[in-house]
């Protein structure tokens, strides 16, 4: 879905929401966070990717069908349960996608 006219821009994720997924997110004996995509360490930065089946552009898709507006998309966004911590490429490849 493109962004445009009318539609639902990404929200802003509150940093409330940011550090719970933190705390929730699996890591290794030295703290660095474990991509749940590929099992492996996460160097460096790290993406807050969206669980499969809660990809961006579904939820807005979704969102859009039943008429929300924009603060009440943020506020659904805003919820921990909806995302993970991933790495970047790992993230952008769409690879881990629900169908």
């Amino acid at each position: 879905m493109v962004e445009g006219k009318g539609e639902l821009r990404r929200p802003y994720i509150r940093k409330e929401v940011r550090k719970e997924v933190e705390n929730r997110a699996p890591k290794t004996d030295d703290g660095k966070f474990i991509d749940p995509n590929t099992g492996k360490p996460i160097e460096g930065k790290y993406d807050l990717g969206h669980k499969p089946g809660n990809e961006h552009w579904r939820e807005a898709e979704k969102a859009k069908k039943q008429g929300l507006t924009q603060k009440e998309f943020n506020d659904r966004m805003n919820n921990p349960d909806k995302y993970q911590i991933e790495d970047p490429k790992s993230n952008r490849s769409h690879k881990y996608e629900m169908p």
